[in-house]
């Protein structure tokens, strides 16, 4: 994670997501639990592993799987144009940002799904609607939080 000063406290919220209603960049308190995405899919709360070893790997959010830290929601994604690739052709490598049918896609693997089958998790932004049936990937994007004319970096893969 980017370290910035002055970041504005309007913007962070303390949580302890335990299902469905949350969505954003998650900073946990526990310095062992990686920076994550907090995601709201078909009604249940998913935590989307953003570093270490579990990288990419997803799990629903449970009594089992609660931690507090701070929130903050729904940061804007940027994408390296350079990255684009073409996953009708290749697949979608885990981590890797994916726009299919109106819709932004983050692959990430089960967290205990062992042979790391990536499946594709829907995320907030909104995306126009294609023309046609197209897809398109990147490798490369960034989370961004807009402070006023300000974009603050949160977090780069």
């Amino acid at each position: 994670m980017t370290k910035i000063n002055g970041f504005p406290i309007e913007k962070i919220e303390p949580a302890s997501p335990d299902g469905a209603g949350f969505a954003g960049f998650m900073f946990y308190h526990q310095s062992h639990l990686p920076s994550s995405l907090i995601l709201d899919w078909d009604g249940d709360g998913y935590n989307f592993n953003l570093e270490g070893p579990k990288a990419n790997r997803f799990f629903k959010i449970d009594a089992h799987h609660r931690s507090s830290g701070f929130l903050i929601r729904t940061p804007e994604f940027r994408v390296d144009l350079g990255s684009a690739f073409n996953p009708n052709s290749t697949g979608s490598p885990l981590g890797s940002l994916v726009l299919e049918g109106g819709v932004a896609y983050l692959v990430g693997a089960r967290l205990d799904d062992h042979f790391a089958d990536g499946e594709q998790i829907p995320l907030w932004a909104s995306v126009p609607q294609p023309k046609c049936s197209t897809r398109v990937g990147f490798l490369r994007w960034t989370l961004v939080a807009r402070v006023g004319d300000f974009e603050l970096e949160l977090w780069q893969y």
